[in-house]
């Protein structure tokens, strides 16, 4: 009878979660997907996946993950309002207004370690070289911030990693390549300089990301990114020991080293596309998305 139970319970528990009109299913140990469906004007329906994939995690469940998507107003205000720089070069495209949260209950258990991979597929958008779409994170009612490490064809699948959980926004981004680089040069600057990070490892951590930055206002991106190379294997060296490395739906810890892996992947994608025009010979330091 216990046996019986049990496997009840089991299934329940590996059934996919239905919430509106998401549907989520876990997929392994460590991984899930939302699937969405939206209905949109004109009988169109907004369709794509948000997967979720972590190195480690415990009671990970599709109730757990409580993963939610919906349409929004390009033209919306208070959407406005949270996107960086007053919206300048970023706008919500139409063909895909779509904001996906992922917002665990507090007394679910759920918690992973390090940086998570998240990735958002869809069909209503077209795949390009160098595609001006990126994957934007913020907490709720926060600003968002670009956390795109890549954009792949098929039809085109857009990659980040993150430190937590909040809303993500799909935005096409007409910035260059080098404001792009410069802010994410900024916000890793200010997370490295936060409470959370000991002084000893800070001090690691500037020397690293002050040569990358050197480097990237010398116009040598490939030995920026080799510098932020250095940055990122500090980053995995101290996780777990130095720098936190927990995210948990009671949101009482920083997960100080997935968020610090998941702005330098960031950071090393926007040099990655100034190295590649640079090697072309465009000479334009990405200004011409």
């Amino acid at each position: 009878m216990r046996a019986a139970i049990l496997a009840s319970l089991a299934a329940v528990l590996a059934a996919p979660a239905a919430l509106a009109n998401t549907v989520v299913s876990q997929t392994g140990p460590n991984s899930a997907r939302a699937d969405f469906a939206l209905p949109a004007a004109h009988g169109r329906i907004v369709r794509g996946t948000f997967f979720l994939d972590f190195e480690a995690s415990t009671g990970l469940s599709p109730a757990n993950l409580a993963i939610s998507a919906r349409l929004v107003d390009p033209n919306d205000p208070a959407l406005r309002a949270r996107l960086p720089a007053g919206g300048a070069g970023l706008a919500v495209p139409t063909a895909f207004p779509v904001m996906v949260s992922v917002s665990p209950p507090p007394g679910s258990g759920f918690q992973f370690t390090n940086a998570a991979r998240v990735e958002m597929y869809t069909k209503m958008l077209p795949y390009s070289v160098d595609s001006p779409y990126r994957v934007f994170k913020a907490s709720p009612g926060e600003v968002f911030a670009d956390h795109t490490a890549e954009v792949l064809s098929g039809s085109i699948r857009m990659r980040v990693r993150t430190g937590g959980f909040s809303d993500f926004l799909v935005l096409a981004d007409t910035r260059s390549a080098a404001d792009a680089a410069r802010a994410a040069y900024a916000r890793l600057a200010a997370k490295v300089g936060d409470d959370d990070v000991p002084l000893a490892t800070r001090a690691l951590l500037e020397i690293d990301l002050d040569d990358s930055f050197e480097e990237f206002e010398e116009g040598d991106y490939e030995d920026a990114r080799e510098e932020l190379d250095m940055f990122e294997f500090t980053v995995g060296t101290e996780a777990g020991t130095t720098l936190p490395n927990v995210w948990r739906a009671q949101r009482d810890l920083d997960n100080v080293s997935g968020t610090l892996d998941a702005d330098a992947l960031n950071l090393d994608f926007h040099l990655a596309r100034l190295e590649a025009a640079a090697s072309s010979g465009d000479g334009d330091d990405g200004d011409d998305d």
